[in-house]
């Protein structure tokens, strides 16, 4: 888009697995009572998006980047409750698939320079990532109407943020 602002679009395919473990205690009348939960998944999709960044000058740059995927996700999931006795009050487990989408953004600060007669680039960047999966939580969904289980209602998301620093050297 000129010689101070890149945009480079890139299109593709995302799978992954993801695997989530809650476990708990809590204190009822009788006793301490524990709760075990496990969501499995695989998934595949589609993505599509783009690095941008914004060049200052002197080597530093501005950096944002987004992509989106819509995946096709194989879930299982599943709840086992048991009484302080080791009596299990629930055991369920659901296997589904559905469809969910996907939205990571970064933004952050980098700088690089050439050297050796322009044979060699070093770049450093550091970025602030957020990734977002909709509808990935699906353990406090999962609930038994005549010993059937069942998923109920829309989940809740699945989201994690950091700090993402990255050291290059191209030749």
């Amino acid at each position: 888009l000129g010689t101070k602002l890149t945009v480079k679009p890139h299109f593709g395919a995302r799978w992954g697995w993801i695997r989530q473990k809650l476990d708990a205690q809590y204190y009822t009348a009788s006793g301490i009572d524990t709760s075990a939960n496990k969501s499995k998944s695989w998934l595949l999709g589609p993505r599509a998006g783009f690095d941008g960044n914004w060049i200052f000058g002197h080597g530093f740059r501005l950096i944002g980047n987004a992509a989106t995927s819509v995946f096709y996700q194989r879930l299982k999931t599943s709840h086992v409750a048991t009484t302080y006795a080791g009596v299990v009050r629930e055991n369920l487990s659901k296997t589904y698939g559905m469809y969910n989408p996907y939205l990571e953004m970064a933004a952050g600060l980098g700088w690089g320079t050439y050297f050796s007669n322009n044979g060699w680039h070093f770049d450093v960047s550091a970025l602030w990532e957020h990734h977002n999966f909709w509808n990935q939580n699906t353990m406090s969904k999962l609930n038994s109407y005549d010993a059937s289980p069942r998923f109920n209602g829309e989940a809740d998301d699945l989201t994690y943020s950091g700090l993402t620093v990255t050291l290059r050297l191209d030749f």
